[in-house]
Parts: C-alpha cells; structure tokens; sequence
C-alpha cells in the first residue's frame, strides 16, 4: 500500500507498508566450527516495513527530502536440518539451539541539495540508523519500534560537484593563421 499526499505545489508527502509473510521457508542458520557441521531450518519468516517520505521543493534550484524506514523481519525456527556431503538435508534433532531472530531498524535521512550553476551542485546529507537484534520474536509492533532505538549511528555527507568547461579556461587559438 502507498499513499500521495501533494500539499501545494511545492510539499508532497508520502506513506508506504509492505509486508511479507513466507512459511515453511528452508534458510541458513549457521556453520558449527568445531565439527565443521552447517545447519538449515525451515522456518516461518515475517517482514513489514514502513516508509514515510517527504519533499519540500524551495525553488527551482534547491530542495530538502527527508525520509524515515521501520523495517522489523521475524524468524521462527520450526526444524532444524544437518547439511550432508551430497546437498541434501537431514533431520537433526540433537540441535537444541535458539536461533530465532527478531530484526529491527530504523533510518532516517535528510537531504539538502542546492544546484548553484549549471551542472554544479551542493547536496548536505544526514543519516541515522538504530537497530536491534535478538532471539526472541515479538509481534507487537509498538515494542519492536521501541526496540529499534537500541544502538545508533549517524553521518554527515557534503558534495559538492562543479562543471569547468574546459574551453572556458583556454585561450580561443587560430590555428590557420600565425
């Protein structure tokens, strides 16, 4: 589902969700070092991501963007499976690990862009991202976002672009006459 909201003609926002539901999905889970064993699960896997946007349009030459992403993926493991010489799988019922996984991120980025000449611009980016990962899976929307604040990184980008004509900077020459 997305949804357009155009406010004027210079704001305009956005709203998106997605969600994915896969079962019985057969994955990856990890290589066991010690006996050089890999372990598969089928599982369950839930994804819903969330997506807000907007962008304000200054003039015809500059603009600011900003846009924020909940992303939450859930993983249950149901059986676990030995990776055998030949490709194939089978049971492994010794393996009594927990490997579920309960994945939250959220990002937001603001970007300035400024187009100062023809074919030159100034563009200030700022990013954050906070993330969480455990084992334990919740489906309660509300406490994974709350989750999502756990560790957290930002930056700070400047770009600057500048066309010179290179011909610009010569001096025009005959190269007919002395």
């Amino acid at each position: 589902m997305n949804a357009v909201y155009r406010l004027g003609k210079r704001f305009e926002l956005n709203y998106g969700v997605s969600t994915i539901n896969t079962a019985n999905e057969v994955g990856f889970v990890e290589k066991i070092s010690s006996g050089d064993s890999i372990i598969f699960a089928k599982r369950n896997v839930t994804t819903l991501v969330n997506t807000f946007s907007s962008s304000f349009i200054i003039n015809n030459k500059a603009s600011l963007n900003l846009r924020a992403r909940h992303y939450w993926s859930g993983v249950e493991n149901k059986t676990y499976y030995l990776l055998q010489n030949d490709g194939l799988l089978s049971n492994n019922t010794g393996y009594l690990q927990n490997k579920n996984q309960n994945y939250n991120a959220f990002t937001v980025d603001i970007i300035f862009r400024w187009i100062f000449a023809p074919g030159s611009e100034f563009s200030m980016a700022w990013k954050t991202i906070s993330y969480s990962d455990d084992n334990t899976i919740n489906y309660n929307y509300a406490n994974n976002l709350e989750k999502s604040w756990l560790n957290q990184a930002s930056s700070l980008s400047l770009k600057v672009l500048y066309y010179i004509d290179y011909n610009s900077l010569i001096k025009k020459k005959n190269w007919f006459y002395p």
